[in-house]
């Protein structure tokens, strides 16, 4: 907490603060409590992990949980379309003001109270499944600091994992935002 402490203007002057739950539950905790103006996206990581968050849910702008990490969550069982409805819903009751479920091989459902919606996942060659998830969450903020509507966010931050998807190295080092768009229109996502 000290440590964040230190760091209170950097986190005060950003506009999204991007937190996932390998970091001790107290930090998170202060860090949502104490740093009201700033957007934290979440990134759950870990159904172990995304117990730590389920009290301050509410706290974050942006959430991408999966599938269990979201029942988990939510404390709603996700068998269908309109379970996905129900729970994304239940996140925005808490506050949260987007929701992105991934659904690995079907897809992303994504709802912000004004639009939802499920983007069907576009077949992939998985060469490293390390990395997805994190590019998705990078792709989102980048998308949040261009001002991206939803349905270009969430097609956009699959692109973005389908890169990482099909690299070798955790992080795809030829991803920028010209190689995310191209991809985009690969997989059929524009």
């Amino acid at each position: 907490i000290d440590f964040i402490q230190s760091k209170r203007q950097i986190i005060e002057d950003s506009k999204v603060c991007v937190i996932d739950t390998n970091i001790p539950g107290d930090i998170i905790d202060y860090v949502v409590s104490n740093y009201k103006s700033t957007e934290f996206f979440l990134d759950t990581v870990s159904s172990a992990k995304a117990l730590k968050v389920k009290d301050k849910i509410g706290s974050f702008h942006t959430i991408k949980p999966n599938r269990i990490e979201a029942e988990l969550l939510s404390g709603i069982r996700i068998e269908s379309r309109e379970d996905m409805l129900r729970a994304s819903d239940y996140f925005l009751n808490q506050g949260v003001k987007q929701v992105f479920i991934t659904l690995g091989e079907g897809g992303v459902f994504y709802n912000n109270g004004k639009k939802h919606q499920l983007v069907p996942s576009p077949k992939v060659q998985v060469v490293n499944a390390t990395g997805a998830g994190d590019a998705f969450v990078a792709a989102l903020t980048f998308c949040r600091m261009k001002d991206y509507e939803i349905e270009e966010a969430v097609r956009f931050s699959m692109a973005a994992s389908i890169l990482a998807l099909s690299h070798e190295e955790t992080i795809n080092p030829n991803i920028s935002e010209e190689k995310v768009f191209q991809k985009m229109k690969e997989a059929g996502l524009c």
